[in-house]
Order: C-alpha cells, then structure tokens, then sequence
C-alpha cells in the first residue's frame, strides 16, 4: 500500500514533512479501514461454514466454496481447539492474511529504497555498509 519514497521516512519529526504527506496518511487509513471489513466478512464467513455440520456423518462443514479447510479454517480450528500455548484472535488472523494478501505487491526495489533511507537516517551504519563494499567486491 505504501512502498516509496515518503520524505517523513527521511525526516520523522518534521511538521513539514508531516503536512506533505498527510493526504497519503489519510488514504491508507481509508483503505486500511476498508481491507479489515473485508478481512472480518471473510473470517466470519469461514466462522458460520466452520458451524455448519455436513448432515449424515457429523464432520464440520468447513469452507463451502472448495473441498477440506484453507488456511482460514485452520486458523479458526486452532483457535476453538486451543492447541497453541498463546491464543490466537481475530487480528492474528487478519495480519496473516494481510501479509499474504501484500507480500507479493512490494517489490525488492522497495524494499532497497527503505533499507536506503535507514542508511541515510544512521550515518555510522551507512559508513559501515560503505567500509564492506570495497571488502565483498573483491
């Protein structure tokens, strides 16, 4: 949703800064808005097939859509079975989903433009990663 450059990344506490990208703040915080109700309908979805009991031989429904559990219905069944030593909510379940859903849309070279801006933020770790260039070209 977010990958590139954002002078805030380079200047965090300048209002400056602030006040030029808060139309961006302010529309990812919309979509973001928009993503969970679609991730909550989808997780309430797989609640209500999850209750569903297929008739004749007693097994949970499921996901009506495709045969046996996805990864929605795992996570349900993990959590009413309880066999994690941590519980697992609502918002676990989403920011997995969430990860998958953006995992493949930010590309290496965004994830180098953040890595830069880091560098630029912490001169000694950039003259650091400076002093190895020479090192690992050899």
């Amino acid at each position: 949703m977010a990958a590139g450059f954002e002078v805030t990344d380079l200047f965090p506490s300048s209002r400056i800064a602030a006040a030029l990208s808060w139309g961006k703040v302010r529309y990812m915080k919309k979509m973001r808005r928009k993503l969970d109700v679609i991730l909550d309908d989808i997780i309430d979805r797989h609640r209500r097939n999850r209750a569903k009991i297929v008739p004749g031989d007693g097994r949970r429904l499921g996901n009506s859509e495709f045969e046996g559990e996805d990864l929605v219905d795992v996570f349900l069944r993990v959590k009413e079975e309880e066999e994690l030593k941590f519980p697992i909510d609502n918002h676990n379940i989403k920011a997995v989903l969430f990860d998958l859903l953006t995992g493949g849309i930010d590309t290496s070279a965004g994830t180098v433009d953040l890595a830069m801006v880091e560098l630029l933020r912490h001169p000694r770790a950039m003259a650091k990663a400076q002093a190895e260039v020479p090192q690992v070209l050899k």
